[in-house]
Protein backbone atom coordinates (compact mmCIF):
# COMPACT_ATOMS: atom_id res chain seq x y z
CA UNK A 1 0.00 0.00 0.00
CA UNK A 2 1.43 3.36 -1.02
CA UNK A 3 1.11 6.59 0.90
CA UNK A 4 -1.01 9.29 -0.80
CA UNK A 5 0.96 12.29 -1.99
CA UNK A 6 -0.64 14.58 0.55
CA UNK A 7 0.37 12.33 3.41
CA UNK A 8 4.16 12.23 3.07
CA UNK A 9 5.40 13.03 6.61
CA UNK A 10 7.59 16.01 5.69
CA UNK A 11 9.05 18.45 8.21
CA UNK A 12 10.65 21.80 7.22
CA UNK A 13 14.16 21.98 8.63
CA UNK A 14 17.20 24.20 8.12
CA UNK A 15 20.19 22.11 7.01
CA UNK A 16 23.88 22.81 6.46
CA UNK A 17 26.99 20.89 5.56
CA UNK A 18 29.67 20.04 8.13
CA UNK A 19 30.94 23.63 7.87
CA UNK A 20 27.62 24.83 9.33
CA UNK A 21 27.36 27.74 6.91
CA UNK A 22 24.74 28.87 4.38
CA UNK A 23 21.74 26.98 5.79
CA UNK A 24 18.80 26.20 3.53
CA UNK A 25 15.35 24.95 4.47
CA UNK A 26 14.32 21.58 3.06
CA UNK A 27 11.32 19.30 3.50
CA UNK A 28 12.84 16.47 5.56
CA UNK A 29 11.45 12.94 5.38
CA UNK A 30 12.55 10.97 8.44
CA UNK A 31 11.17 7.44 8.60
CA UNK A 32 12.43 3.85 8.88
CA UNK A 33 9.69 2.78 6.42
CA UNK A 34 11.35 2.05 3.09
CA UNK A 35 7.96 1.98 1.34
CA UNK A 36 7.35 5.61 2.29
CA UNK A 37 10.81 6.61 1.07
CA UNK A 38 10.19 4.79 -2.21
CA UNK A 39 6.85 6.57 -2.60
CA UNK A 40 8.58 9.92 -2.10
CA UNK A 41 11.10 9.02 -4.80
CA UNK A 42 8.29 8.06 -7.19
CA UNK A 43 6.42 11.28 -6.51
CA UNK A 44 9.49 13.35 -7.31
CA UNK A 45 10.21 11.31 -10.44
CA UNK A 46 6.61 11.80 -11.63
CA UNK A 47 6.43 15.50 -10.75
CA UNK A 48 5.19 17.93 -13.39
CA UNK A 49 4.89 21.68 -13.64
CA UNK A 50 1.58 21.39 -11.78
CA UNK A 51 3.08 19.48 -8.84
CA UNK A 52 3.87 21.12 -5.49
CA UNK A 53 7.13 23.08 -5.54
CA UNK A 54 8.96 20.72 -3.18
CA UNK A 55 8.36 17.78 -5.53
CA UNK A 56 9.82 19.75 -8.43
CA UNK A 57 13.01 20.47 -6.48
CA UNK A 58 14.22 16.88 -6.45
CA UNK A 59 15.13 14.54 -3.61
CA UNK A 60 18.47 13.74 -1.94
CA UNK A 61 19.55 11.41 0.85
CA UNK A 62 21.32 12.67 3.96
CA UNK A 63 23.17 10.76 6.64
CA UNK A 64 24.84 12.44 9.61
CA UNK A 65 25.66 15.66 7.77
CA UNK A 66 29.46 15.35 7.85
CA UNK A 67 30.03 16.28 4.21
CA UNK A 68 32.14 19.43 3.90
CA UNK A 69 30.03 20.68 0.99
CA UNK A 70 26.28 21.15 0.73
CA UNK A 71 25.37 18.18 -1.45
CA UNK A 72 23.29 16.65 1.38
CA UNK A 73 21.15 19.80 1.40
CA UNK A 74 18.29 20.53 -0.99
CA UNK A 75 16.79 23.93 -0.37
CA UNK A 76 13.07 23.88 -1.09
CA UNK A 77 13.12 20.19 -2.02
CA UNK A 78 12.95 16.87 -0.19
CA UNK A 79 15.79 15.51 1.93
CA UNK A 80 15.54 11.92 3.16
CA UNK A 81 17.01 11.52 6.64
CA UNK A 82 18.60 8.08 6.43
CA UNK A 83 19.54 7.75 10.10
CA UNK A 84 16.30 5.92 11.07
CA UNK A 85 17.46 3.05 8.82
CA UNK A 86 20.06 1.84 11.31
CA UNK A 87 19.66 -1.91 11.61
CA UNK A 88 22.70 -4.18 11.68
CA UNK A 89 21.24 -7.23 9.96
CA UNK A 90 24.17 -9.59 10.47
CA UNK A 91 27.90 -9.76 11.14
CA UNK A 92 29.81 -12.94 10.39
CA UNK A 93 33.12 -13.68 12.08
CA UNK A 94 33.58 -16.56 9.64
CA UNK A 95 33.19 -14.59 6.41
CA UNK A 96 34.14 -11.15 7.85
CA UNK A 97 31.06 -9.62 6.19
CA UNK A 98 28.67 -7.11 7.76
CA UNK A 99 25.16 -6.64 6.34
CA UNK A 100 23.80 -3.27 7.46
CA UNK A 101 21.30 -0.56 6.63
CA UNK A 102 22.69 2.55 4.99
CA UNK A 103 21.84 4.68 8.03
CA UNK A 104 24.15 2.72 10.33
CA UNK A 105 27.03 4.94 11.45
CA UNK A 106 30.61 3.77 11.27
CA UNK A 107 30.74 4.21 15.04
CA UNK A 108 27.80 1.83 15.45
CA UNK A 109 29.30 -0.62 12.97
CA UNK A 110 32.71 -0.54 14.66
CA UNK A 111 31.25 -1.22 18.11
CA UNK A 112 29.06 -4.03 16.77
CA UNK A 113 31.89 -5.66 14.81
CA UNK A 114 34.71 -5.59 17.38
CA UNK A 115 33.32 -8.50 19.48
CA UNK A 116 33.54 -10.59 16.29
CA UNK A 117 37.21 -9.68 15.84
CA UNK A 118 36.38 -7.37 12.95
CA UNK A 119 37.23 -3.76 12.18
CA UNK A 120 35.75 -1.18 9.81
CA UNK A 121 38.02 -1.34 6.74
CA UNK A 122 38.14 2.42 6.17
CA UNK A 123 37.54 5.09 8.83
CA UNK A 124 37.70 8.82 8.06
CA UNK A 125 38.48 11.55 10.58
CA UNK A 126 35.13 10.98 12.32
CA UNK A 127 33.14 7.84 13.04
CA UNK A 128 29.92 9.87 12.82
CA UNK A 129 29.40 9.01 9.14
CA UNK A 130 26.73 6.67 7.79
CA UNK A 131 27.51 3.67 5.61
CA UNK A 132 25.40 5.20 2.83
CA UNK A 133 27.31 8.46 3.08
CA UNK A 134 30.62 6.58 3.11
CA UNK A 135 29.63 4.92 -0.17
CA UNK A 136 28.18 8.04 -1.78
CA UNK A 137 31.30 10.06 -0.98
CA UNK A 138 33.68 7.08 -1.31
CA UNK A 139 35.44 8.22 1.82
CA UNK A 140 39.12 7.62 2.51
CA UNK A 141 40.96 7.06 5.75
CA UNK A 142 44.52 7.19 7.00
CA UNK A 143 45.05 3.74 5.45
CA UNK A 144 44.31 4.85 1.90
CA UNK A 145 47.76 3.78 0.71
CA UNK A 146 47.19 0.24 1.99
CA UNK A 147 43.42 -0.34 1.74
CA UNK A 148 42.05 2.13 -0.78
CA UNK A 149 38.76 3.94 -0.24
CA UNK A 150 35.50 2.70 1.24
CA UNK A 151 34.02 1.58 -2.07
CA UNK A 152 36.76 -1.02 -2.47
CA UNK A 153 35.24 -2.94 0.44
CA UNK A 154 31.57 -2.90 -0.59
CA UNK A 155 30.52 -6.38 -1.75
CA UNK A 156 27.01 -5.37 -2.80
CA UNK A 157 24.43 -2.68 -2.14
CA UNK A 158 20.70 -2.18 -2.45
CA UNK A 159 19.94 0.96 -4.45
CA UNK A 160 16.55 2.69 -4.49
CA UNK A 161 16.26 4.21 -7.95
CA UNK A 162 13.96 6.76 -9.56
CA UNK A 163 11.40 4.10 -10.49
CA UNK A 164 10.81 3.47 -6.79
CA UNK A 165 12.29 -0.01 -7.00
CA UNK A 166 15.26 -1.38 -5.07
CA UNK A 167 18.01 -2.96 -7.18
CA UNK A 168 20.85 -5.06 -5.75
CA UNK A 169 24.11 -4.23 -7.50
CA UNK A 170 27.64 -5.62 -7.19
CA UNK A 171 31.10 -4.45 -8.28
CA UNK A 172 31.56 -7.30 -10.77
CA UNK A 173 27.99 -8.14 -11.76
CA UNK A 174 25.87 -7.11 -14.75
CA UNK A 175 25.22 -3.74 -13.09
CA UNK A 176 28.89 -3.07 -12.31
CA UNK A 177 28.87 0.27 -14.16
CA UNK A 178 25.93 1.41 -12.04
CA UNK A 179 27.71 0.15 -8.92
CA UNK A 180 30.85 2.17 -9.60
CA UNK A 181 28.83 5.21 -10.65
CA UNK A 182 27.12 5.01 -7.25
CA UNK A 183 30.41 4.73 -5.34
CA UNK A 184 31.49 8.35 -5.03
CA UNK A 185 28.41 9.42 -7.00
CA UNK A 186 26.96 11.64 -4.25
CA UNK A 187 23.52 10.06 -4.60
CA UNK A 188 23.02 10.89 -8.28
CA UNK A 189 22.15 7.28 -9.21
CA UNK A 190 19.69 6.71 -6.37
CA UNK A 191 19.57 6.16 -2.62
CA UNK A 192 21.70 3.43 -1.04
CA UNK A 193 19.46 1.69 1.50
CA UNK A 194 21.54 -1.35 2.50
CA UNK A 195 25.04 -2.71 1.95
CA UNK A 196 27.26 -5.71 2.55
CA UNK A 197 30.73 -4.68 3.71
CA UNK A 198 33.93 -6.75 3.72
CA UNK A 199 35.38 -6.07 7.15
CA UNK A 200 39.01 -6.25 8.30
CA UNK A 201 40.06 -8.88 10.84
CA UNK A 202 41.64 -7.59 14.03
CA UNK A 203 42.58 -8.82 17.49
CA UNK A 204 42.08 -5.54 19.31
CA UNK A 205 40.83 -1.99 18.93
CA UNK A 206 44.20 -0.64 20.09
CA UNK A 207 46.95 0.69 17.86
CA UNK A 208 50.66 1.21 18.26
CA UNK A 209 52.24 4.13 16.43
CA UNK A 210 55.71 5.26 15.46
CA UNK A 211 56.21 8.97 14.87
CA UNK A 212 58.74 11.54 13.76
CA UNK A 213 58.87 15.34 13.90
CA UNK A 214 59.82 17.10 10.70
CA UNK A 215 61.17 20.62 10.31
CA UNK A 216 59.08 21.81 7.38
CA UNK A 217 56.79 20.80 4.53
CA UNK A 218 59.63 19.67 2.28
CA UNK A 219 60.92 17.23 4.89
CA UNK A 220 57.39 16.00 5.57
CA UNK A 221 56.83 15.24 1.88
CA UNK A 222 60.20 13.51 1.72
CA UNK A 223 59.23 11.25 4.63
CA UNK A 224 55.99 10.39 2.84
CA UNK A 225 57.94 9.38 -0.24
CA UNK A 226 60.84 7.45 1.27
CA UNK A 227 58.91 4.17 1.50
CA UNK A 228 58.61 4.09 5.30
CA UNK A 229 54.82 4.15 5.32
CA UNK A 230 54.71 1.04 3.13
CA UNK A 231 55.49 -0.95 6.29
CA UNK A 232 52.45 0.43 8.13
CA UNK A 233 48.69 0.13 7.78
CA UNK A 234 47.98 3.78 8.50
CA UNK A 235 49.86 6.99 7.83
CA UNK A 236 49.08 10.53 8.95
CA UNK A 237 50.76 13.93 9.05
CA UNK A 238 49.79 17.23 10.64
CA UNK A 239 50.97 20.79 11.25
CA UNK A 240 51.82 21.13 14.93
CA UNK A 241 50.91 24.44 16.57
CA UNK A 242 49.90 23.16 20.02
CA UNK A 243 52.83 21.04 21.16
CA UNK A 244 53.65 22.32 24.68
CA UNK A 245 57.34 21.56 24.11
CA UNK A 246 57.49 24.18 21.36
CA UNK A 247 58.41 27.72 22.41
CA UNK A 248 57.56 30.81 20.40
CA UNK A 249 61.24 31.15 19.58
CA UNK A 250 61.10 27.88 17.63
CA UNK A 251 59.33 27.72 14.25
CA UNK A 252 56.22 25.50 14.03
CA UNK A 253 56.92 21.90 13.12
CA UNK A 254 55.08 19.14 11.34
CA UNK A 255 54.39 15.65 12.56
CA UNK A 256 54.23 12.24 10.93
CA UNK A 257 52.84 9.05 12.46
CA UNK A 258 52.47 5.47 11.24
CA UNK A 259 49.97 3.46 13.32
CA UNK A 260 49.20 -0.23 12.95
CA UNK A 261 46.81 -2.43 14.88
CA UNK A 262 48.56 -4.49 17.50
CA UNK A 263 48.50 -8.17 18.34
CA UNK A 264 47.16 -9.17 21.74
CA UNK A 265 50.16 -11.46 22.08
CA UNK A 266 52.53 -8.49 21.78
CA UNK A 267 50.49 -5.98 23.75
CA UNK A 268 51.03 -4.85 27.30
CA UNK A 269 49.28 -6.65 30.19
CA UNK A 270 47.06 -3.60 30.63
CA UNK A 271 45.73 -3.89 27.07
CA UNK A 272 45.35 -7.66 27.29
Amino acid sequence: MTTPKSELPLTPRALTGFGRTAPTVAHVLSTPDLDIIAEAVRQVADASSHSPAHLRRGIVARGLGRSYGDHACNGGGIVVDMTPLKRVHSISAETAVADVDAGVSLDQLMKAALPFGLWVPVLPGTRQVTVGGAIGSDIHGKNHHSAGSFGNHVLSMDLLMADGEVHTITPDGPDSELFWATVGGNGLTGIVVRARIAMTRTETAYFIADGVATRDLDETIAVHQDGTEDNYTYSSAWFDLINPRRSWAVPPSAGEAWPSSISCRRSSPRIR
